[in-house]
């Protein structure tokens, strides 16, 4: 058995004396036997790695192999490859003869031994290709097994890095190369495998041993998140852009932005559409930048005008983006009666909206009759004209009916209203 691994270390920056475009990921493979001993040391291990035909990163294909699937299907001891939903002659301009082709078996139950790097000898159809050496048989255990179209696959050739090849194991086991690519490749995807000889158990015949996985072109830790804006209208949609750089000012691309609301309150967000929590629909692009809609909603009045935080992660980094919420100022204004024993009356105060920052919030009408009106049972009734609108469910737009009492001296009747960042007029009539 063959596990691959890419050495990936944090810490501090350093800059080399002498750049020249090009970083290096330390990748290693382990080779056990089925008892779990390491190989013999000086056993050979091939190394191969391949990055495109890819989707450009925060485009609709994101930043994986075009040519690639979940359903393919290795000729057990054959050469023949299908796979029934397969593009092979279409997707990222079509496989050649010389490509690569990566088989993910252990993504599988029971097919680990066809887990897979060989090489296209020729190409028939969209859905059938022949591979220039043998897969294995899948006979773990004693017999050879065939579960069909089940397998993750993907198809490429190398353009952007290479990967030294072969290396040979120590006296643990452990076979160590690096990666090579160019700085402008960082965040694009790249496939890469390790591969040995082995004997089939079996037949006594020989068998490959390989292992392979998928990651992007890492740039330098630490990362740097900038997020714009990092305050947001609660009850609006809008756009949060994320953008990811290296240590060294590499734009990142291919990079999965994760988000989670935190509301002080009740309030409900989703950004492309996934409420609560998840990661935006698109990749970081060309850019290292990735643009996602935020809508939030169901977001009250607060006295501090905050409503919560939008939290972004990428790359191991974090950052907020504030949400603020409708601020209640509780502003009393009261409307009185000036004579006493005046059995009606139509009393007028303006509320002033610029009064307050932001100019939009809660304020409270009141009336306060201070002498019994002629009639001892009256109805007060509240109208408002201009900026504002009734924030509670009473009889009809902009009247309250729902205060009947003596009118004695101090008795009120209050409403509350929401002012739209313009002057309000609030009546009272009784």
């Amino acid at each position: 058995m063959i596990a691959v691994s890419d050495d990936v270390t944090g810490g501090g920056t350093t800059i080399p004396p002498n750049p020249d475009a090009t970083l290096s990921l330390a990748v290693s493979a382990l080779g056990t036997d089925r008892q779990g001993n390491p190989v013999l040391p000086g056993t050979p291990i091939r190394f191969g790695a391949v990055d495109e035909p890819v989707g450009a990163p925060g485009t609709v294909n994101d930043n994986f192999f075009l040519i690639s699937g979940t359903d393919g299907n290795p000729q057990e001891g054959g050469t023949l490859f299908t796979a029934p939903t397969g593009e092979f002659t279409t997707a990222g301009g079509g496989a050649g003869p010389g490509d690569a082709l990566v088989v993910f078996g252990k993504a599988v139950e029971g097919n680990s031994d066809l887990v897979s790097a060989v090489s296209v000898q020729t190409v028939s159809s969209a859905t059938s290709l022949t591979v220039s050496s043998p897969f294995n048989r899948n006979d773990t255990t004693g017999s050879s097994v065939d579960y069909g179209p089940v397998l993750p696959y993907l198809i490429g050739r190398a353009e952007h890095g290479n990967i030294s090849s072969p290396s040979v194991t120590n006296d643990i086991g452990v076979a160590h190369t690096t990666l090579n690519y160019t700085v402008n490749s960082v965040g694009n995807a790249v496939a890469i495998w390790a591969q040995g000889d082995g004997t089939d158990v079996v037949t006594g015949g020989q068998r490959r041993v390989t292992d392979a996985g998928t990651l992007v072109y890492p740039g330098v830790a630490p990362a740097t998140l900038v997020v714009s804006p990092t305050t947001i209208a609660g009850n609006t949609t809008t756009h949060v852009t994320v953008c990811v750089t290296d240590a060294l000012g590499i734009h990142l691309r291919g990079i999965q932005v994760g988000f989670a609301f935190n509301f002080d309150g009740a309030g409900n967000g989703s950004v492309d559409g996934n409420s609560n929590a998840g990661a935006f629909d698109h990749l970081t692009d060309l850019s290292g930048c990735t643009t996602g809609t935020v809508v939030t909603s169901g977001i009250g009045g607060s006295a501090s005008g905050t409503a919560g935080t939008l939290d972004i992660s990428a790359a191991g980094q974090s950052a907020q983006v504030t949400i603020t919420a409708p601020v209640i100022h509780n502003l009393t204004v009261v409307v009185n009666a000036t004579t006493a024993g005046d059995p009606s009356g139509d009393y007028v105060v303006t509320i002033n909206s610029s009064a307050f920052s932001p100019p939009v919030g809660t304020a409270t009408c009141t009336a306060t009759v201070p002498t019994p009106p002629a009639s001892a049972t009256q109805t007060c009734t509240f109208s408002f004209t201009d900026g504002a609108t009734i924030s509670l469910d009473e009889a009809g737009p902009g009247v309250f009916t729902g205060w009947t009492g003596d009118c004695t001296n101090g008795t009120q009747a209050t409403t509350a209203v929401t002012l739209n960042g313009a002057d309000a007029t609030c009546t009272a009539t009784w």
